[in-house]
């Protein structure tokens, strides 16, 4: 951000919400506007990939932004609890991940989860 270049960072259940927004009526953007600023940023990250349901709707909104940025040649990051490839690709669809697998370098983060512990009710 202090070099000039742009980010956008989503998690993918609240980007999902936000491309459901754009087919109501009196949006005021388009769906193809949304595709167009999520693949001109300079980096797109997607937090929380899989945590949503999957649908083919869902997996249909996600391939096309990791095409679209595929396409452009735009950096992406996508963060996901997912450890299993098999599950990942369950979870977002086999041309995703084959696009994924071409942009980027899988990275494996490991450590405990450092959210706050939920809080119980009495």
């Amino acid at each position: 951000m202090d070099a000039g270049r742009s980010v956008a960072i989503y998690s993918l259940p609240r980007l999902l919400a936000q491309i459901r927004m754009t087919f109501d009526e009196g949006s005021e953007a388009s769906y193809t506007q949304l595709i167009d600023r999520l693949t001109a940023v300079d980096l797109l990250h997607v937090d929380d990939v899989g945590a949503e349901k999957t649908s083919e709707w869902v997996l249909e909104q996600l391939y096309a932004i990791v095409n679209a940025r595929y396409e452009e040649e735009r950096s992406v990051v996508i963060t996901t609890n997912i450890t299993d490839p098999e599950e990942l690709v369950e979870q977002i669809g086999v041309r995703t991940v084959s696009r994924l697998q071409e942009m980027c370098v899988l990275l494996p983060l490991g450590g405990e989860d450092r959210r706050p512990v939920p809080f119980e009710v009495a």
